[in-house]
């Protein structure tokens, strides 16, 4: 199998994996632990639970969005 192919599948297996994981997390955090529900008594809780949910969304971001372009560089697409 070519490199550039192999790498291009490797990413989009890291990515969905990513993905997965980062779901699986939040939703076992917010509706597990009841963190994402807002009529319980603990508006801190929720609070920090749907802080880390938009400071991971966003870092899961950069995190993907940097390993993809890495690889569009490595295979000289352009």
């Amino acid at each position: 199998m070519e490199p550039d192919i192999r790498q291009f599948l490797v990413n989009i297996l890291q990515t969905l994996s990513l993905l997965l994981l980062w779901g699986m997390v939040n939703i076992l955090i917010g509706l597990r632990y009841r963190m994402a529900v807002l009529d319980d008594g603990h508006p801190v809780g929720t609070a920090l639970f749907y802080g880390w949910l938009i400071g991971s969304a966003i870092l899961l971001y950069r995190h993907i969005k940097k390993m993809w372009k890495d690889t569009i560089r490595q295979s000289d697409i352009y």
